[in-house]
Protein backbone atom coordinates (compact mmCIF):
# COMPACT_ATOMS: atom_id res chain seq x y z
CA UNK A 1 0.00 0.00 0.00
CA UNK A 2 2.64 2.54 1.04
CA UNK A 3 5.62 0.68 -0.31
CA UNK A 4 6.50 -0.81 3.07
CA UNK A 5 7.76 -4.35 2.99
CA UNK A 6 6.13 -6.02 6.01
CA UNK A 7 8.61 -8.86 5.78
CA UNK A 8 11.13 -6.41 7.27
CA UNK A 9 9.35 -6.40 10.64
CA UNK A 10 11.64 -9.07 12.06
CA UNK A 11 14.66 -7.14 10.81
CA UNK A 12 13.32 -3.97 12.41
CA UNK A 13 12.80 -5.78 15.73
CA UNK A 14 16.42 -6.97 15.62
CA UNK A 15 17.61 -3.47 14.82
CA UNK A 16 15.63 -2.09 17.76
CA UNK A 17 17.31 -4.66 20.01
CA UNK A 18 20.66 -3.51 18.60
CA UNK A 19 19.75 0.11 19.33
CA UNK A 20 18.88 -0.72 22.94
CA UNK A 21 22.14 -2.59 23.42
CA UNK A 22 24.25 0.12 21.83
CA UNK A 23 22.57 2.86 23.84
CA UNK A 24 22.97 0.79 27.00
CA UNK A 25 26.72 0.66 26.37
CA UNK A 26 27.10 4.37 25.64
CA UNK A 27 29.20 6.67 27.73
CA UNK A 28 29.77 10.28 26.79
CA UNK A 29 31.63 13.02 28.53
CA UNK A 30 31.96 16.75 28.48
CA UNK A 31 34.54 18.99 30.07
CA UNK A 32 34.13 22.63 31.03
CA UNK A 33 36.19 25.18 29.10
CA UNK A 34 38.85 25.53 31.81
CA UNK A 35 38.79 21.83 32.63
CA UNK A 36 37.48 22.39 36.14
CA UNK A 37 34.47 20.07 35.65
CA UNK A 38 34.17 16.83 33.71
CA UNK A 39 30.91 14.85 33.50
CA UNK A 40 30.46 11.29 32.23
CA UNK A 41 26.91 10.22 31.33
CA UNK A 42 25.70 6.74 30.43
CA UNK A 43 23.10 5.92 27.80
CA UNK A 44 20.29 6.25 30.35
CA UNK A 45 21.24 9.92 30.91
CA UNK A 46 22.62 9.09 34.35
CA UNK A 47 25.79 10.66 35.68
CA UNK A 48 28.43 7.94 35.90
CA UNK A 49 31.19 10.24 37.12
CA UNK A 50 31.61 13.85 38.11
CA UNK A 51 35.19 15.09 38.27
CA UNK A 52 36.06 18.41 39.90
CA UNK A 53 39.53 19.94 39.74
CA UNK A 54 41.25 20.73 43.01
CA UNK A 55 41.20 24.47 42.37
CA UNK A 56 37.42 24.53 41.99
CA UNK A 57 37.16 25.09 45.75
CA UNK A 58 38.47 28.62 45.15
CA UNK A 59 35.43 29.53 43.04
CA UNK A 60 32.19 30.93 44.43
CA UNK A 61 29.43 28.35 44.86
CA UNK A 62 27.25 29.88 42.15
CA UNK A 63 30.09 29.60 39.61
CA UNK A 64 30.67 25.96 40.55
CA UNK A 65 26.97 25.26 40.18
CA UNK A 66 26.89 26.98 36.79
CA UNK A 67 29.93 25.04 35.57
CA UNK A 68 28.39 21.74 36.64
CA UNK A 69 25.05 22.60 35.00
CA UNK A 70 26.67 23.78 31.74
CA UNK A 71 28.92 20.75 31.53
CA UNK A 72 26.07 18.35 32.31
CA UNK A 73 23.92 19.98 29.62
CA UNK A 74 26.73 19.68 27.09
CA UNK A 75 27.17 15.99 27.94
CA UNK A 76 23.40 15.48 27.53
CA UNK A 77 23.49 17.16 24.09
CA UNK A 78 26.42 14.94 23.09
CA UNK A 79 24.48 11.89 24.26
CA UNK A 80 21.34 12.86 22.35
CA UNK A 81 23.39 13.29 19.17
CA UNK A 82 25.03 9.89 19.62
CA UNK A 83 21.66 8.24 20.26
CA UNK A 84 20.25 9.91 17.15
CA UNK A 85 23.21 8.67 15.11
CA UNK A 86 22.77 5.11 16.39
CA UNK A 87 19.07 5.12 15.54
CA UNK A 88 19.75 6.49 12.06
CA UNK A 89 22.47 3.91 11.45
CA UNK A 90 20.27 1.03 12.55
CA UNK A 91 16.96 2.01 10.97
CA UNK A 92 17.56 4.24 7.97
CA UNK A 93 17.73 1.35 5.51
CA UNK A 94 14.76 -0.61 6.87
CA UNK A 95 12.16 2.10 7.45
CA UNK A 96 9.85 2.93 4.58
CA UNK A 97 10.92 5.52 2.05
CA UNK A 98 7.63 7.38 1.96
CA UNK A 99 7.09 10.91 0.67
CA UNK A 100 7.10 13.22 3.67
CA UNK A 101 8.63 10.56 5.96
CA UNK A 102 11.92 11.99 7.14
CA UNK A 103 13.76 9.70 9.55
CA UNK A 104 16.25 12.43 10.45
CA UNK A 105 13.45 14.86 11.25
CA UNK A 106 11.54 12.17 13.12
CA UNK A 107 14.57 11.34 15.24
CA UNK A 108 15.67 14.91 15.81
CA UNK A 109 16.62 15.02 19.46
CA UNK A 110 18.37 18.38 19.48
Amino acid sequence: MFGFNFSKIGQIQQRIANIKERIGNLQVEATSSEGKVRIVLNGRHEIENLFLSKDIKDLPTDEVSALIAQTTNEAARNLRLQIQQIIEEELSDVLPNLPGFDIKGLLSLN
